[in-house]
C-alpha cells in the first residue's frame, strides 16, 4: 500500500484499566471473555460516530476520526458508557482515552507520524475514567465541550511544551475539584529565558528546555564528564521541568546533592529536584569530594551549551 497524509485527524487511543488485577481475581478465560465484551461494545460506539479502528493492541484500541468534534464527543460516549451500561458497568474494568489532532500518515492499513506518538503519550499519562488531550486539540470547540487544564509536558522532539487538559465527559461529577472555566494554567514560554549552570572545576555546562537533557557520566560521551573511580560511566541524567532541573541517579554509588539551605541528600535509582543553587557530588558525600563537585545555579539562559569557565572558584564560593 502506497504511503499517504491526512492534513488533520483526532487519534485516539482508548486503553482498558484494571485488566493486571482482573486477571487475578476471576482467571485468564472469565477476564479475558470480560474484556473482550467491553472491546466489543467500545468498537461499536466508535463506529457508529464514524471513527476508523486501526487495530486492537493487547487491552488497547487505536482509532482515528477525520471529523475531531464527533471523535470528542464519541471519546466521552465511550466513559459514559462503563458508567451506564450494563456489560460495561458488571464487568469490573474501566477504560482511560487520550487524544491528539494534527496530520496522519497511512501505510500498510497503520498510521504513523507524531500525532499517533503524541496521542499515545496523551494516554499513558490519562487515568481510569479519564479523557486527557492537549489544549489545541479541543479549544477550538467553544462551548461544545468542558475541559480543565492540568498541566504543562515537555514532549520530546517538540520546540514547546503543550498544555494537558482533562476533558470533563460527565459535568455532573461532583468528585472533581472545582476549576473556574476562565481559569487558564501560566503560560510557559518565559521559563525558556532561564537555565540551569552546572559548573566543573573544567568548565561549565548549560541546560535549557531547548536541550531537553543532559548526561553526567566518567567518560564521554556523557556532557558532563567527571573523572574520578566513584563516578559510574553513566552516573545521571539532568532535565528540566517547569523551570526545576530534576537529576535522576542511574548509577553505582549513588549521588550526593546539597540543595541550598538545605541538608545533604542521597540519591539512588531514584529521581531529585535540584533547587535553585546548590551542589552535586558523585559517588562520595560533598565533604568528601571537593576536587570533583558540580555546582548548580539557575539563572538567565545564555547562547551556547558549553563554555569555557574560569568562573568555578568566583562563582561559587
Amino acid at each position: 500500500m502506497n504511503p499517504h497524509a491526512h492534513p488533520h485527524a483526532l487519534v485516539v487511543f482508548a486503553d482498558i484499566a484494571g485488566s493486571t488485577a482482573l486477571y487475578e481475581q476471576v482467571g485468564d478465560i472469565e477476564a479475558q471473555q470480560r474484556i473482550s465484551r467491553c472491546l466489543e461494545v467500545v468498537s461499536g460506539i466508535i463506529r457508529e460516530n464514524n471513527g476508523e479502528i486501526v487495530k486492537y493492541i493487547g487491552d488497547e484500541i487505536l482509532f482515528y476520526f477525520l471529523d475531531c468534534k464527533q471523535g470528542i464527543t464519541s471519546c466521552c460516549e465511550v466513559l459514559t458508557a462503563f458508567r451506564d451500561h450494563d456489560i460495561l458497568r458488571e464487568s469490573g474494568l474501566a477504560m482511560k482515552i487520550g487524544f491528539y489532532a494534527g496530520p496522519i500518515l497511512f501505510a500498510d492499513r497503520d498510521i504513523f507520524g507524531d500525532t499517533v506518538n503524541t496521542a499515545a503519550r496523551m494516554v499513558s499519562l490519562a487515568k481510569a475514567n479519564q479523557v486527557v488531550c492537549d489544549k489545541a486539540s479541543i479549544a477550538g470547540f467553544g462551548n461544545a465541550f468542558q475541559y480543565r487544564p492540568i498541566t504543562w509536558l515537555e514532549v520530546k522532539g517538540k520546540a514547546e511544551p503543550i498544555q494537558l487538559c482533562e476533558v470533563i465527559w460527565a459535568p455532573d461529577d461532583t468528585d472533581l475539584t472545582y476549576l473556574s472555566p476562565s481559569r487558564d494554567l501560566p503560560n510557559v514560554s518565559a521559563r525558556h529565558q532561564w537555565c540551569m549552570e552546572f559548573i566543573t572545576p573544567f568548565e561549565t555546562v548549560e541546560l535549557t528546555h531547548q536541550q531537553g537533557s543532559l548526561t553526567i557520566g566518567r567518560v564521554q560521551p556523557a556532557d558532563i564528564c567527571i573523572d574520578s573511580p566513584q563516578v559510574s560511566r553513566n552516573h545521571a541524567k539532568l532535565v528540566l521541568r517547569h523551570r526545576k532541573a530534576v537529576l535522576t541517579d542511574q548509577s553505582t554509588n549513588g549521588t550526593f546533592v546539597v540543595n541550598e539551605g538545605g541538608d545533604e541528600l542521597y540519591v539512588h535509582r531514584e529521581e531529585i529536584t535540584l533547587a535553585n543553587r546548590g551542589v552535586i557530588s558523585l559517588g562520595l558525600p560533598v565533604e568528601e569530594n571537593k576536587d570533583h563537585q558540580i555546582r548548580f545555579v539557575l539563572k538567565k539562559a545564555k547562547v551556547g551549551r558549553k563554555v569555557s569557565s574560569s568562573l568555578y572558584s568566583t562563582q561559587t564560593t
